[in-house]
């Protein structure tokens, strides 16, 4: 037992070495987005708008966040439940908040991660909780086009990008949801060379994918993921107000959310240069000015993303004394 103690240790420290080579990775691509932003917004006027910033809104904007990881974890935790994994409270958060430093990497699908953890620490497969993470993410671009839906409507922007990304995804529920023809799709790719070397895991792998996909458990994570991501626009809200902008929750709500689908479908890091290019973007379109705009997109990107980040670094570091200490 000590022996596999160990071996899971060295390999888990293993992955944290590789991951701060990725994060160097994505904050080297967040500089130069960030480097942009200021050529382009003017640099003093960005500082001018920092300092007038009204930054006793801030601890409410981290808060804020933080209430979204929340309700992101409990999201995290039923999945879980749902196929039966029971790792406990504690450690289903440190592993859930361990995943947060992932939040960089495209479309967010290094929060894989977790399923490795999962595997190290409490011996679950990765193909059978794999599928999680996938959930989540689908869950969570359901939950946020449902929150910018009044605003794309109302200002006739994006309209497209939503309705192509609702039937993509409606497509893969479908499909999953569909044991028939998921059978026939994994038959078919059992016999490529490439996909056949692990086949043995794509009946797991699907099997999960088909229980968290059902009504039940698919419509009440999409209602976790609603409310969860209304935290943040509700934080984005707050950004407006620390600005002095007479923006309405409404605008806040359609702005964060967007900007969030439009960099997660990206596949860029974080949605990097996407998410930020979209905020400032759709500001303008409201007279905002460019320093403002790009101001709002900074903080409030570094409250939600990077802020994320920190916390997963954190968990992790902790971890990594943990292990070593078992080593």
């Amino acid at each position: 037992m000590q022996e596999q103690k160990f071996v899971n240790g060295v390999k888990i420290l293993s992955l944290i070495d590789k991951l701060k080579k990725r994060i160097l990775y994505s904050i080297i691509f967040a500089a130069v987005v960030v480097l942009g932003l200021l050529i382009y917004a003017d640099f003093n006027s960005i500082i001018s708008a920092f300092v007038d910033f009204g930054w006793i809104y801030l601890p409410i904007i981290l808060i804020l966040t933080v209430f979204n990881y929340i309700v992101r974890f409990y999201k995290w935790d039923f999945y879980l439940s749902t196929i039966g994994v029971d790792i406990g409270k504690k450690n289903s958060a440190i592993v859930f908040f361990s995943g947060l430093i992932m939040s960089i990497t495209p479309g967010k699908l290094g929060e894989v991660l977790k399923s490795y953890l999962l595997k190290q620490t409490n011996d679950v497969s990765i193909s059978r909780t794999a599928p999680v993470v996938f959930a989540e993410r689908l869950t969570d671009i359901v939950g946020l086009i449902i929150l910018s839906s009044v605003g794309v409507v109302i200002y006739q922007y994006g309209i497209s990008v939503m309705v192509v990304t609702l039937l993509i995804i409606s497509a893969v529920v479908s499909i999953i949801q569909s044991r028939k023809l998921s059978l026939k799709l994994i038959e078919f790719g059992e016999k490529l060379p490439f996909i056949s070397k692990f086949a043995h895991h794509l009946h797991e792998l699907y099997e999960s994918a088909y229980i968290l996909l059902k009504f039940r458990p698919l419509s009440i994570t999409i209602l976790l993921s609603i409310v969860s991501w209304f935290f943040e626009c509700i934080a984005m809200w707050y950004v407006f107000k620390g600005f002095g902008l007479d923006l309405s929750m409404l605008v806040a709500t359609f702005v964060f959310a967007f900007s969030s689908v439009a960099g997660a479908v990206s596949m860029l890091p974080g949605g990097l240069g996407v998410a930020e290019g979209s905020i400032v973007g759709l500001l303008l379109t409201m007279d905002v000015s460019k320093a403002t705009a790009t101001g709002s997109a900074l903080i409030i990107r570094f409250c939600t993303l990077w802020f994320g980040v920190v916390v997963g670094i954190i968990v992790v570091l902790f971890y990594q004394n943990k292990l070593e200490k078992i080593n």
